[in-house]
């Protein structure tokens, strides 16, 4: 089992098509989104067993978001209810596939405590996988540092970095935030935009990951968009190439790949702290070649809408 941890929120998607306002209305289009969210549902997309650990609100929005997670596979044994409301994230699009947000949160992902964990996992958790904002904003971020802290020496840690500078500020206010959990973390993703916003637009992602390896992270991939992604692993730089297809929007991709890439290895049962070890660089490159086929079908809907995902089995991916 797989347990996913941090945000579930709504998505609230603004056109960039002037031609569809008129002189009282916005259009938009809101979906269920978040990191932790997206994740999670994409893991289940793939037939991976997977628990969501989140704040949900009790609003309507909230109800909405446990019934999206629940339809699609979704074990929510690990979900928190809160009175809090559900944080938005408006979504700008630029006409060609990319996005920026902004938030209004402060929402019931965000107020996740540390008294709101579980006071401890079954042994058939092997791995945790967090990102995003909710590892540096309180309190859920204090929670994840105390779940990182007491869970990395005996289960595999996943990381996303997904940056947004909007929400958590500037890189200076959250990198000792994030380097604690690169302390505890064994797998590292990015992306090079994230790594851009992060650490300046020249950043070399072969000096990050050097970097974070120097931590003691044991893998780091970058994905790269449409050029595909590469790992640094066991002194290698291994690399594959992106997938050409048709992008309605980028939402969820990043969520998609890491849920891919993991998931190849839950299925073969060695997503675990004991099995990677034994991960060779060539199942490395398989399972990036794996999640890049994921995260590219998943660019072809709006939202991370992961019934996209229908029929991509990993074991059936070699």
């Amino acid at each position: 089992m797989i347990v996913v941890c941090g945000e579930a929120l709504m998505d609230v998607f603004v056109t960039h098509d002037h031609d569809r306002l008129d002189h009282d209305r916005l259009a938009s289009d809101v979906v269920a989104g978040g990191s932790a969210f997206n994740t999670a549902r994409a893991f289940a997309a793939l037939g991976r067993p997977v628990s969501l650990l989140a704040g949900l609100s009790r609003d309507r929005f909230g109800l909405y978001l446990r019934d999206v997670l629940t339809r699609g596979g979704v074990d929510l044994a690990y979900a928190v209810s809160k009175d809090q409301h559900t944080t938005l994230a408006i979504v700008q699009q630029d006409g060609a596939g990319g996005h920026s947000f902004s938030f209004y949160g402060d929402g019931a992902d965000v107020h996740l405590g540390p008294d709101d964990l579980p006071a401890s996992f079954p042994d058939g958790v092997t791995c945790l996988v967090m990102g995003s904002y909710a590892l540096v904003m309180p309190p859920v971020g204090d929670a994840l540092a105390r779940l990182l802290a007491r869970e990395s020496a005996t289960r595999l840690i996943g990381i996303d970095l997904n940056y947004r500078p909007s929400i958590v500020g500037p890189p200076a206010q959250w990198q000792g935030k994030f380097d604690h959990a690169l302390d505890h973390a064994h797998c590292v993703k990015a992306s090079l935009e994230d790594l851009q916003l992060a650490y300046g637009p020249d950043v070399d992602p072969h000096a990050i990951a050097s970097r974070w390896i120097g931590r003691g992270v044991t893998l780091v991939l970058v994905t790269l968009g449409a050029q595909g992604a590469i790992a640094f692993y066991q002194g290698q730089v291994l690399t594959v190439p992106g997938i050409a297809v048709d992008v309605v929007d980028t939402v969820g991709a990043g969520d998609a790949f890491h849920a891919g890439f993991l998931g190849w290895f839950e299925a073969r049962k060695r997503l675990s702290l004991a099995a990677m070890p034994s991960w060779t660089p060539d199942d490395v490159a398989q399972a990036m070649a794996y999640a890049v086929t994921v995260s590219a079908r998943l660019c072809t809907v709006r939202g991370a809408a992961t019934g996209a995902l229908a029929g991509l089995d990993p074991l059936a991916f070699c």
